[in-house]
């Protein structure tokens, strides 16, 4: 017999203790809960407090899987959005790279510039030390 992983909702070996896919810790169901309890013949306060965790993560798992519908939903419009403006996306892509081209080019003017600069007094220095 196996049972599914609330995270991931791989099916793992039922005596295993953590799913084999993202190594969630096994939750186990009321059933199966009330079964081990029998077996262990845990006293009523084990037992509420194991009943109340359950509860919790049974709350917590909801609410992930809520949370994880909504981020797959603002993903998907995020997608519609992309394919629905690729050309302006694709267009600013472009003269973004084109600046950045510009830039490139503006920058070795200066630097040649300023090493022409300094070439022409150094020049100039050595011209006015040897006079």
């Amino acid at each position: 017999m196996a049972w599914t992983c609330i995270n991931c909702e791989a099916s793992n070996d039922y005596h295993a203790s953590t799913c084999e896919v993202c190594g969630m810790e096994r939750y186990f169901s009321i059933s199966e809960v009330n079964d081990l309890l029998k077996m262990q013949e845990l006293d009523p306060s084990e037992l509420k407090k194991i009943q109340t965790n359950f509860k919790r993560a049974s709350t917590e798992n909801k609410n992930l899987r809520q949370k994880n519908k909504e981020l797959a939903q603002h993903i998907h419009d995020l997608e519609q959005f992309k394919e629905k403006h690729n050309p302006k996306i694709q267009q600013f892509e472009n003269q973004i790279k084109h600046l950045h081209q510009w830039n490139l080019r503006w920058k070795t003017i200066i630097a040649l510039g300023g090493i022409t600069l300094l070439f022409f007094i150094l020049a100039k220095i050595t011209i006015t030390i040897q006079f």
